[in-house]
């Protein structure tokens, strides 16, 4: 987990669950000290152990984390074209030319890829959508949409006051889909819900 910055809320939640975060630190030191076919068939058993042993069909890649490298990107996926039953979605926050371009070069088609973006790093997001156009769907984070995006729709999350239900992904399934997705942060100056907004 390389995140580290209070804006990640895998960030936060693993300040709060350090069991978490070592379980986290582990897993990635393990991808980092292998490569190739040997990281292609650790994902693989992971992606299969959650495909009988939970009967999941949807596997949402890297909650915490992202692309460390091309190689790894290239590795993951493969190993997510080798189980073509399950749906995996990602987003990724690394806009690097080699990631991107492995991504886009080897993304199967059971794989949605976001681009996460923010008020940060914006610019960048846009570009990496209009680069490789199809690869990468966009995601915006932040207390307000962003001007000049009218189609991003809501993620339910973002009403606390809806049913619980709604929460979960694999009910929802936006952006299993690849809908352009907001995720409304909290916090003062969040902009409240209007009639623009919807």
């Amino acid at each position: 987990m390389d995140c580290g910055t209070p804006v990640c809320y895998a960030w936060r939640l693993t300040r709060f669950r350090p069991a978490a975060a070592k379980v986290l630190e582990h897993n990635m030191k393990l991808l980092k000290s292998c490569s190739g076919q040997d990281r292609v068939d650790i994902l693989v058993r992971e992606f299969l152990r959650f495909k009988y042993g939970d009967g999941g069909k949807f596997y949402r890649l890297h909650w915490s984390g992202d692309f460390f490298s091309a190689a790894y990107a290239r590795d993951l996926m493969e190993a997510c074209a080798k189980v073509p039953d399950v749906t995996f979605w990602n987003f990724t926050r690394n806009f690097s030319e080699p990631v991107v371009a492995a991504i886009a070069e080897h993304k199967p088609g059971n794989v949605v890829q976001y681009v996460s973006a923010d008020e940060v790093n914006l610019e960048q997001a846009v570009k990496t959508t209009e680069k490789f156009p199809g690869t990468f769907k966009f995601s915006y984070m932040g207390a307000c949409k962003p001007e000049g995006f009218p189609g991003l729709k809501d993620c339910p999350a973002n009403f606390p006051h809806k049913n619980a239900i709604e929460f979960m992904c694999s009910k929802c399934r936006m952006c299993l889909k690849g809908r352009p997705v907001f995720f409304r942060t909290r916090g003062a100056g969040v902009k409240q819900k209007t009639g623009e907004d919807k």
